[in-house]
């Protein structure tokens, strides 16, 4: 076996429908990639952009194809269309793995030394790690595959010019994450997991994910949390199947996985679809991830009912997520509410009749160097009774994020470079208290020096009101990027209590305070029946 044992194997081989489809995706994966040719994985063009980017999706997309051979090769001890799939592919695997073990360089920097080491790039962690599935696939490793993975590979990631663990945890996370978890992965499948430049990598690659879950969510969002943990779930898997040790037993030394449920209740919709989208990426569903899954299975917790977790056969390690033991959480009900404390996030949800209805996600996160550097603090995410009524927007613009913004007499500020602020959020009750002040630029082009916001949600009776202060020298305003849903309404008021009229830039509802300086503004959002009764 490679990944799935033979309890593992008999029972994905007795559910004919998930194994149809994962056949079928298997095909096309693999039709996919056989069919380029031989010097795919050497990709040739100017160095950085896109050549570097070819290189890490080319070697991504290596390294996912193995792993659905290797899966087809374990399943196919039971299943002779999964055995047939996987002997007809043993030519391009081994053609592959000759081709890896041949080639000069296994990242953009090493064609041309005269351009600086490109540290970030997956091929780094992956092509290590797809010459190891070659390996276990074809099961046979000849001692020029040892030398290339030790000589091209953890040579470099053990160079003293290769960035320490602390680096990956306010920049690209999610590649550190991915380049360390598929060449353990490699090292695992090539048995060099006792070596000594091993155990120092597996130590930093603890350290990353330690950091990364420290509070149970994640500094880059959705998005990345899903690319990231889905190239972790496989050497996870793999290390909790060597003898002694198991998937309950591996997870007792990374206890940093059991808030992420919490993260992950928090951040889905009651209609299952990701929500609380920052950054630059936004996931748009959990299909065809394994992450929700994978997250109840190493955290020991179930997740609640309102996040789907599968098992979708649409995935390069749809098998692995099957045999992940999940379960549902009991209904509750009333209001749950957490503080993450470590990244400066909040969330308050409320259930009704055991299930989700209402959710409030506030972001104030501590900057991360890269893909959540522009995204506001005092921003928000709202749905109250299973409606999304305030959403994310993807871009840098201060219109995406559902905070503060100014005008220059009647003409909107835009400002689209990082915001570099230093932002806190805190928690009484169910109440969120938010603030963000900017950095120089961003206050001398927009004139907004710092906000500050007091969420009060009340969603028994579906409305909530937002406290919003504003230190500005021009015309303050707030952005909401407002779903409007049939009965609910959303008002705002400036200090002397008087209505502010809406007005829409580019789809965002703004509400924009008449005189420049410092303002105050009241908003309500909620049904239209509730207001009427006041």
């Amino acid at each position: 076996m490679i990944f799935l044992s033979d309890e593992n194997v008999s029972a994905i081989d007795q559910d004919a429908a998930f194994l149809e489809n994962f056949r079928r995706y298997a095909r096309r994966r693999i039709s996919r990639i056989t069919d380029q040719p031989s010097n795919y994985i050497l990709p040739e063009g100017g160095f950085p952009s896109p050549w570097r980017y070819d290189w890490e999706r080319r070697s991504n997309a290596i390294y996912g194809t193995l792993m659905v051979i290797a899966q087809l090769r374990d399943i196919g001890r039971l299943d002779p269309k999964c055995a047939a799939m996987a002997r007809s592919s043993e030519r391009w695997v081994r053609d592959m793995r000759d081709h890896i073990v041949s080639a000069p360089y296994w990242r953009p920097s090493g064609a041309n030394p005269s351009e600086p080491w490109d540290f970030n790039g997956w091929s780094n962690g992956l092509l290590p790690g797809a010459l190891g599935l070659c390996c276990a696939i074809l099961d046979d490793t000849p001692s020029s595959a040892i030398e290339a993975f030790i000589m091209r590979g953890a040579s470099w990631l053990v160079d003293a010019s290769f960035p320490e663990a602390h680096y990956w945890h306010r920049r690209s996370t999610n590649h550190g994450i991915v380049i360390y978890s598929s060449f353990l992965l490699g090292a695992e499948l090539l048995r060099l997991n006792n070596m000594d430049f091993v155990r120092r990598l597996d130590a930093d690659w603890h350290a990353i994910m330690a950091d990364t879950a420290a509070d149970g969510s994640y500094s880059e969002g959705l998005h990345y949390l899903v690319f990231a943990f889905d190239h972790a779930l496989p050497l996870i898997w793999l290390k909790a199947q060597q003898p002694g040790w198991s998937l309950r037993h591996y997870p007792d030394g990374m206890n940093y996985f059991r808030l992420l449920p919490d993260y992950l209740n928090h951040a889905t919709s009651a209609t299952g679809v990701p929500f609380a989208n920052f950054g630059d990426e936004f996931l748009e569903s959990w299909e065809n991830s394994g992450v929700s899954r994978m997250t109840s299975a190493l955290a020991g917790r179930p997740l609640a009912h309102h996040v789907p977790t599968g098992p979708f056969p649409l995935s390069y390690h749809a098998p692995i997520d099957y045999c992940l033991s999940t379960s549902i959480a009991s209904p509750i009900d009333g209001y749950r509410s957490t503080l993450f404390d470590k990244r400066r996030m909040a969330a308050v949800d409320y259930y009704r009749n055991g299930k989700k209805t209402s959710g409030l996600f506030v972001f104030g996160s501590k900057r991360h160097l890269t893909h959540s550097r522009n995204h506001d603090c005092c921003g928000f995410v709202l749905e109250i009774d299973g409606r999304p009524l305030v959403t994310a927007r993807k871009g840098r613009s201060p219109l995406t994020g559902n905070a503060a913004l100014a005008f220059n007499g009647d003409q909107f500020v835009d400002y689209t470079e990082p915001r570099d602020y230093d932002g806190d959020v805190h928690m009484s009750g169910t109440e969120i208290f938010a603030t963000s002040s900017y950095n120089r630029d961003f206050r001398r082009v927009t004139g907004i020096q710092r906000c500050e916001r007091r969420f009060t949600p009340d969603f028994e009776e579906s409305r909530i009101t937002i406290e919003t202060s504003v230190e500005a020298s021009k015309r303050a305003a707030i952005a909401f990027n407002f779903v409007p849903a049939g009965d609910f309404r959303i008002s705002t008021r400036n200090k002397n209590g008087a209505e502010l009229d809406p007005v829409v830039i580019d789809g965002t509802t703004c509400f924009v305070c008449p005189q420049e300086g410092n303002s105050r503004f009241l908003t309500t959002i909620e049904k239209e029946a509730v207001a009427g009764s006041r």
